[in-house]
């Protein structure tokens, strides 16, 4: 009998038992074909090199054995790889949480904004300075100033807008915080 008529005889006689043992293995039809069919393969070849098998049921039993195991131990080290990536990935998520809870924008860069609107206002007109100072600081309202340094309620909204502008293109670096700060 030829290698083909052998393993003809041996794809129709034992393909399904074959399948069969692999699927209740893998729980995966695709997976348990694939097994099947590298099972095959390995027969064809071991028969075209003439080598000695033994019994055929056996020999591919063996082989589909051998090769569900390779495919266990390739999943299961999957599995173990992608479980310390989820758990880095979750330690990493809880760090983020943690810092963003303790942060606190105001307090970060309130140092920093403090010094740079000091010397900022320092560079600014006296009147402007005031005008502003009034405003933010005391919170006072445009007439309220007005009254006060006994100047217009346009006047004030002018300097009020100078001293803004003047701070915006000092505090560029902070400008997210500028609303909530100013």
């Amino acid at each position: 009998m030829s290698e083909e008529q052998i393993f003809d005889e041996a794809y129709k006689l034992y393909y399904r038992k074959c399948l069969l043992f692999a699927r209740s293995y893998t729980h995966d039809i695709v997976q348990a074909e694939d097994i099947v069919a590298e099972a095959m393969i390995v027969l064809w070849e071991k028969l075209c090199n003439a080598e000695e098998i033994g019994a055929t049921l056996p020999f591919l039993i063996g082989t589909i054995r051998n090769k569900i195991l390779q495919y266990f131990r390739r999943e299961t080290f999957k599995l173990k790889i992608h479980s310390v990536l989820e758990k880095d990935s979750m330690r990493e998520l809880e760090m983020r949480i943690s810092t963003l809870e303790e942060c606190n924008p105001q307090e970060l860069y309130s140092m920093d904004i403090q010094s740079i609107l000091k010397e900022s206002l320092k560079t600014m007109h006296s009147q402007t300075q005031t005008v502003f100072m009034l405003s933010r600081f005391a919170h006072k309202t445009n007439e309220e100033i007005a009254r006060e340094l006994g100047i217009g309620v346009k006047g004030v909204e002018y300097h009020i807008t100078k001293a803004l502008k003047k701070l915006r293109i000092d505090l560029k670096d902070f400008y997210p915080l500028l609303d909530v700060l100013l």
